[in-house]
């Protein structure tokens, strides 16, 4: 049932499917751009987009390539932006750290309010 339904939707995309976070690889995932890449070879019109903040590019287009030429395929690169990234810790050990993160992370967020107003 799941193959006859995703090849049904594949088979009727108005715009290319996007395949997000593809860095984190899974099973599925790779399932997924396996079967993708099949369905290409039958349909070299399917575009496809995958996307990823940390993706090596140049082995995913060599993959999907491989059975046709690169100038196929096209890598956009766009500049992300980082954002500072602050750690605290607890003076002390909490016996209960649910309510205690649910508390900081209410803390913070007032903190951040505060500083918009």
């Amino acid at each position: 049932m799941f193959t006859y339904e995703f090849i049904h939707r594949v088979q009727n995309f108005t715009r290319p499917p996007q395949i997000d976070e593809a860095h984190e690889r899974s099973i599925y995932t790779d399932l997924l751009l396996g079967i993708l890449k099949k369905i290409r070879r039958k349909r070299p019109s399917l575009r496809l987009i995958v996307s990823s903040a940390t993706l090596d590019a140049t082995s995913f287009k060599d993959y999907f390539t491989s059975s046709t030429s690169p100038e196929e395929a096209t890598i956009i690169s766009l500049e992300g932006r980082m954002y500072p990234v602050e750690v605290a810790y607890l003076q002390e050990p909490t016996a209960d750290y649910v309510r205690k993160a649910a508390e900081v992370a209410w803390n913070i967020n007032l903190r951040v309010y505060s500083i918009f107003r």
